[in-house]
């Protein structure tokens, strides 16, 4: 079984489920999938998340240890909702109707690094307003920017290229430029 690229389709927002949907009516389902592109390597979800996404967190704590001296002042983290400490450092549970993948990122990469949560109260790193605005994906450098994919890539979630407001070659950057529609040959 080979898979053949047919489009970046970018951002989905809250078309995702709608998206699959047509996908699967248009390619039958299991005849298409979403990979990531990195090198000439292609990752399902999971493997994406664990050995890339993770990795350009891990990079980044590990090169600015005041961010680690930050962060480990606090119990936890969360992005969508205080539930998503649940999830631990395991990509799979997500239980909000958004995904949170980088509080999962950082607890791995804190754990990789032999640091652990010292503080009692629990730091938000999503929105401009929060503490931990500068822990979100599109405000971490990306650890291989050259890799970073710049073909052209959809828009279907319709909120334009949102993580080019945060820093040039952002983790977030990567994971939506590096996503790719593939069909089954």
């Amino acid at each position: 079984m080979t898979w053949e690229t047919i489009e970046r389709p970018g951002y989905f927002g809250k078309k995702r489920n709608e998206l699959y949907t047509h996908w699967d009516e248009q390619f039958g389902q299991d005849n298409w999938r979403i990979a990531w592109e990195f090198g000439e390597n292609y990752f399902s979800k999971i493997p994406a998340l664990e050995l890339v996404y993770t990795t350009g967190y891990y990079e980044d704590l590990r090169a600015n240890p005041y961010k680690v001296e930050f962060l480990k002042k606090w119990k936890d983290v969360w992005d969508t909702a205080k539930t998503n400490i649940d999830s631990g450092l395991d990509f799979g549970i997500q239980e909000t109707p958004n995904n949170h993948y980088h509080d999962i990122a950082i607890r791995r990469s804190l754990k990789m690094l032999g640091i652990s949560f010292e503080g009692k109260e629990l730091l938000h790193i999503r929105w401009k307003n929060s503490k931990g605005f500068d822990y979100n994906p599109a405000m971490t450098p990306f650890h291989r920017p050259d890799l970073t994919p710049q073909e052209p890539i959809k828009d279907y979630g319709n909120k334009g290229f949102w993580w080019e407001k945060g820093i040039d070659n952002s983790i977030e950057e990567w994971y939506q430029r590096a996503k790719v529609l593939q069909i089954q040959k």
